[in-house]
């Protein structure tokens, strides 16, 4: 009986010792970034001890991670229902295990914003902490560094109370290297590298062989576009480690910050090699390429995945955005991918940028009315998605008025506005929009808004003298004359900057004294030199000045004047035909006026 006591007490200690390990493999695959083989050692732990709760939270986190490492291979709910199944779950299994009521906190943050729901959780995980710090144990001291990094889930992160539940970590565990970790992620989070060092190298000198702690304060220095310190930290860790991949993938990453392709492809493939080659790792190495920008390669190994499994349709996904952003793009390429993707896809499985690239490479494409009101609605489709997205909303505004969609363009512009997210610019198109769509009224209006708030704008007076010409295209009221003459005395403060607003005021007044009922044919010279004098080296100006010269003075009916001015034109444009012939009918009616005089 005794010998199957001591049989069954070994058996315990050997499947417990097994369990431990991997839990510990399964979490060095997590953080290695290799979340699918993670994913496969914990569902098998779950069959193995379905009532351990750790199991289920640092699932639902490799869940989570893996999202927020790579956005593009699921979405944004898809991935809170799938982590948050596995903290229910362990809830379920293990009510007292504190971990998985801060799971369901992160997805709170993560998914929804609610940090009042989140509140609710971490108070839950916060009553299992002893008041005393001399009664505090291991799972205690985990409990405060998963309290402290669980807002690095949320958009915005508190990281005044993340920082407040790491400092007490800190002070409780001195000689822990993980709460230092935890703090230097949330610094680097918090985009403050220097103190994220601080608390790296505390725990490096506590662990100095951690390899992943190397290739952490490598990647800071890779923020820092440090080419040398990052490579230093990653051959550092190679020396410790040399088949840690994430070490290579940091490389990778390093050179092709600084344009070494060459190396950044060999350390991405020795990064693909100790990953085990298999799918899972060369989707990795695609991911990195993808982030890289190596967005060729990119396509080449999706095409070479897509051979052996083309299960994985956010391949499809990443195909489309690399096509569209390579140099040059192909955008066919780019249609094929994203409609492939679309094919195979669900909405809860679609982000915002799916619709967004959708709609940009029909519009790039425009082959047809069809294709261009399409790609349109589905950069609406990609607002409505987010409406918190601010850029897609001004994409979308920008995008209708430039195809003429103005009904649109107004909407998207005037829902800016509403939300309190209007600058100048957008005011600036919405007046435009009204001009083009012809309600003249409306665009004076804005336009004379924008004035009174920037009084030296001088755009918006520019656009209210095309806005009176409009209203007087044959200027016979003169309505946009002493608004162009207004344009012309702010312009007048800068002569250089403001070139182009004079060339139109000058134009408009040239030809305003050249053609109106109150014509005026000096003025109208005055004008036009102007022009002349404004830039003698701008072709285009000089052209159309000696041309409105011609025309004066054959008005003036001073021929040969007009005959030298459009000579002036044609020598700038010798291929002007329409010119030449205006000369040599100007020289028949000099040479017919000669001989009338002869016959005198």
């Amino acid at each position: 009986m005794k010998i199957f006591y001591l049989f069954f007490a070994l058996f315990l200690q050997l499947s417990f010792s097994s369990f431990s390990q991997d839990m510990i493999t399964a979490k060095n695959l997590s953080q290695s970034q290799r979340f699918e083989d993670a994913a496969g050692i914990y569902k098998e732990l779950i069959n193995k001890e379905p009532a351990n709760g750790d199991v289920y939270f640092y699932y639902g986190e490799n869940i989570l991670s893996e999202y927020l490492n790579d956005p593009y291979s699921n979405s944004k709910n898809n991935a809170a229902k799938e982590a948050s199944d596995q903290f229910k779950q362990g809830i379920k299994k293990d009510s007292l295990n504190p971990l998985n009521y801060i799971g369901l906190a992160m997805v709170a943050v993560f998914e929804k914003k609610d940090t009042s729901l989140a509140n609710t959780y971490y108070a839950k995980a916060e009553k299992t902490l002893p008041k005393k710090i001399k009664n505090y144990t291991p799972k205690n001291i985990e409990t405060l560094i998963k309290l402290s990094t669980a807002e690095l889930c949320a958009d915005k992160p508190r990281f005044a109370k993340a920082i407040a539940w790491g400092k007490k970590a800190t002070l409780i565990s001195e000689t822990n290297p993980e709460v230092f970790i935890a703090m230097g992620d949330i610094y680097i989070s918090k985009s403050d590298p220097s103190s994220a060092m601080k608390n790296y190298n505390r725990a490096l000198y506590l662990d100095p062989n951690n390899v992943l702690l190397l290739t952490k304060i490598g990647n800071i220095y890779i923020r820092a576009k440090n080419l040398n310190q990052s490579r230093d930290y990653f051959e550092k860790a190679k020396a410790i480690d040399s088949t840690f991949a994430p070490l290579y993938k940091g490389l990778g990453e390093a050179y092709s910050m600084v344009g070494r392709h060459d190396f950044a492809k060999l350390n991405y493939k020795k990064f693909l090699d100790l990953s085990g080659n298999n799918i899972p790792a060369k989707v990795s190495y695609i991911n990195s390429l993808f982030k890289a920008r190596d967005y060729k390669e990119t396509l080449n190994q999706i095409e070479e995945v897509q051979k052996i499994d083309n299960s994985r349709n956010y391949l499809n996904r990443l195909g489309a955005y690399s096509a569209f952003e390579m140099k040059p793009a192909n955008y066919d390429l780019a249609l094929k991918y994203i409609e492939k993707f679309f094919e195979n896809t669900t909405p809860d499985k679609t982000i915002t940028r799916d619709y967004a690239y959708h709609g940009r490479i029909l519009l790039k494409l425009k082959k047809n009315d069809e294709q261009v009101n399409k790609g349109i609605d589905m950069l609406k489709t990609a607002y409505q998605n987010d409406t918190t997205d601010m850029e897609m909303l001004d994409e979308l505004a920008t995008t209708a008025y430039y195809n003429k969609n103005f009904t649109l363009a107004v909407e998207a512009l005037e829902k800016k506005i509403e939300l309190g997210q209007a600058n100048t610019n957008d005011y600036m198109y919405l007046g435009k929009t009204y001009y083009q769509m012809g309600e003249f009224n409306k665009a004076d209006e804005v336009f004379t808004m924008i004035t009174k708030k920037e009084p030296d704008y001088i755009q918006a007076y520019v656009w209210i003298a095309n806005t009176y010409a409009s209203m007087d295209p044959e200027s016979k009221e003169g309505l946009a004359e002493p608004k162009y003459e207004t344009v012309i005395q702010k312009a007048l403060t800068d002569t250089v900057k403001n070139k182009g607003e004079l060339y139109d005021a000058y134009s408009y007044m040239g030809s305003y004294y050249l053609f109106s009922p109150k014509a005026d044919f000096d003025k109208s010279e005055i004008y036009c030199q102007k022009i002349i004098n404004l830039d003698p080296k701008n072709k285009k100006m000089l052209i159309k000045s000696y041309k409105t010269m011609g025309i004066i003075y054959t008005k003036k009916k001073d021929y040969p004047r007009a005959v030298t001015f459009y000579k002036k034109a044609l020598a700038l444009d010798p291929s002007d035909t329409d010119t030449s012939k205006t000369i040599e009918g100007l020289n028949k009616t000099i040479a017919a006026q000669k001989e009338a005089a002869a016959n005198q």
